[in-house]
């Protein structure tokens, strides 16, 4: 029997943020953040010297790419979903999983034109665990940033929408700030590292609905992906919802 990996704890602090206020506009500008109301909890905020993430009662910690990938606010019922489901916080994810969140709502929303499927999602995708490698051999890292990566499943690529990600986000650890939590829609924010995969992150959908969960194998390779791919203010951002929701929780199989 092969040995298995060791994870150990990350040894690293959290990435330094270099994330300004002028940035976080920039993404106001390109309609990817709201603008700030002047209330008494502003929509974001921007880091000051802290070395560690300590965002205040109300707030989690999000990333510009996640917002240049598709996530807005308020978050939508499917974007809600995920990190409930797979048991992890927001930080935990990564910009391609965020992409890859925000064209499956794309997907089901304007080639499908139904609300985000919970069924067709964990019939396509799955979660995989990421830690970092280390000098020594079957010892891997836990990150800090990340750790819950979602992917199309092998063998699912000719059942779904040809889409290319973006091959490097070096360095995107260190572009976090903090984000309204409007509702407390999204798990609080405690510094969660990821350790290992949950028992439920490859899990598909259930096997009463297996038969139905591939409606558009052969449209969507012959349809324009970029038609389905607007930026984060589109209506992936606030629009869709997990059909299941009102019968049992996202089909969630226990």
């Amino acid at each position: 029997m092969a040995d298995k990996t060791t994870v150990i704890p990350p040894c690293d602090p959290w990435p330094f943020s270099t994330i300004t206020v002028e940035d976080l506009q920039a993404l106001v500008a390109e309609d990817l953040l709201h603008p700030l109301s002047g209330g008494p909890q502003p929509e974001w905020l921007a880091p000051r010297s802290e070395a560690d993430p300590t965002p205040p009662p109300g707030y989690v910690v999000s990333f510009t790419p996640f917002h240049e990938r598709g996530f807005g606010m308020p978050a939508s019922r499917f974007m809600r979903a995920l990190p409930h489901y797979y048991g992890v916080e927001f930080h935990n994810f990564n910009p391609n999983s965020i992409a890859q969140a925000a064209i499956f709502m794309a997907v089901c929303e304007g080639f499908l034109g139904i609300d985000p499927h919970w069924d067709l999602w964990t019939h396509l995708f799955s979660a995989e665990f990421f830690a970092a490698s280390t000098d020594v051999k079957k010892v891997r890292m836990a990150v800090r940033a990340s750790g819950c990566t979602l992917q199309l499943r092998s063998g699912c690529a000719r059942q779904y929408i040809l889409a290319s990600l973006v091959s490097s986000n070096k360095g995107w650890q260190n572009w976090w700030f903090y984000l309204r939590n409007d509702d407390r829609v999204l798990p609080p924010f405690s510094q969660r590292v990821v350790t290992a995969a949950g028992n439920n992150w490859r899990w598909g959908p259930h096997a009463r609905t297996r038969r139905s969960s591939n409606p558009f194998s052969v449209p969507c390779r012959s349809s324009k992906p970029k038609a389905l791919l607007p930026r984060g203010s589109s209506p992936l951002s606030t629009a869709g919802g997990c059909s299941h929701w009102q019968s049992g929780g996202c089909g969630f199989r226990k």
